[in-house]
């Protein structure tokens, strides 16, 4: 038999968690840093990472397109969350002003969650918002949670940018924590 929900939350939509749930959230109280949640489309994952989201500060959703961005955003304000998009088109000036604006992100913005796309994230480990070596990477030291959500959307060759990427988000931040959402992952 499934557990009631223990997320101490009367936002989650299901009286009793499934058992990929359930496993996500034991998951969230223990120590380890990375988790693969995998359920068919439709089964509740966002359900699931929503409650991470609602627990960590700063929470970073990832999706392959900006389509989905958009999508998820809406779904998530509906939830009560806070949610800003970071993309090219919301990162303003040039050189240092588009620094800045990134930074903004993590230090002004009250949101509970940043969606984005791995491009942006990429361009900050390359250092395109700036001169000064290493100084945009500083944007992931404030990111408590990822999410890195339809991960089955990515060829091979993007999904190790991706675990390049979560790489890099763990060793600067070693209380972070890592999600891969997949409804059809391969191998």
């Amino acid at each position: 038999a499934l557990k009631l929900v223990e997320t101490g939350r009367d936002s989650f939509p299901f009286d009793r968690a499934r058992k990929f749930q359930q496993e996500f959230f034991d998951w969230m109280k223990e120590e380890s840093q990375f988790c693969v949640m995998q359920a068919p489309t439709g089964a509740g994952k966002t359900a699931a990472f929503t409650e991470l989201c609602r627990e960590k500060r700063k929470t970073l959703l990832v999706y392959p397109t900006n389509a989905l961005v958009e999508q998820q955003k809406e779904r998530l304000e509906e939830e009560g969350l806070d949610v800003k998009i970071l993309n090219s088109n919301s990162l303003e000036g040039k050189g240092g002003e588009r620094l800045e604006s990134l930074m903004s992100f993590t230090k002004n913005y009250r949101a509970d969650v940043i969606a984005t796309n791995p491009d942006i994230l990429q361009a900050i480990i390359q250092n395109q918002y700036t001169d000064v070596p290493g100084k945009a990477m500083e944007f992931f030291d404030r990111i408590e949670a990822v999410v890195y959500d339809e991960f089955h959307f990515y060829t091979d060759f993007e999904s190790s940018g991706l675990l390049m990427q979560s790489q890099i988000i763990s060793e600067r931040n070693s209380d972070a924590e890592i999600v891969f959402c997949s409804a059809t992952p391969n191998e």
